[in-house]
């Protein structure tokens, strides 16, 4: 299926951590290594975006932040369209593909400028790293 439309990130969303989970501030995510029921915390240049794993073989989930806005959609993560080696990175931007009553949508982020990685059910800390 071919994006109808493409959207680059422009708004600002808040983020309220999960209970019960272990966060890993990271510069990159594997996405091979992606668990069901993880949360990516995607901060950009523009935005927050929050992505919780549903399919992690396939990468498909519920995004909500950034040019989504605070209601969950469908979508499926794909790493930057620069790099091969499915790692989502610092410094470099994510894709989606969002699912939208008007067809599937490509959804490229700003500049990653931090990263969160959070496991469900281990704990109930929360870190952030912000990197430079």
């Amino acid at each position: 299926m071919r994006p109808s439309e493409e959207f680059d990130s422009t708004s600002h969303a808040s983020f309220c951590p999960a209970p019960s989970v272990e966060t890993q501030a990271t510069p990159e995510i594997a996405l091979d290594q992606l668990r069901e029921t993880d949360q990516l915390v995607i901060r950009t240049l523009n935005s927050v975006y929050i992505f919780l794993v549903a399919d992690p073989v396939n990468r498909n989930g519920l995004l909500s932040g950034g040019v989504i806005g605070n209601d969950p959609a469908q979508a499926v993560l794909d790493s930057s369209p620069s790099v091969q080696d499915h790692r989502l990175r610092a410094g470099e931007r994510a894709r989606f593909y969002v699912t939208t009553e008007a067809g599937l949508k490509r959804v490229t982020t700003s500049v990653i400028t931090d990263l969160i990685h959070q496991r469900a059910g281990k704990s109930d800390s929360y870190h952030r790293s912000y990197l430079s």
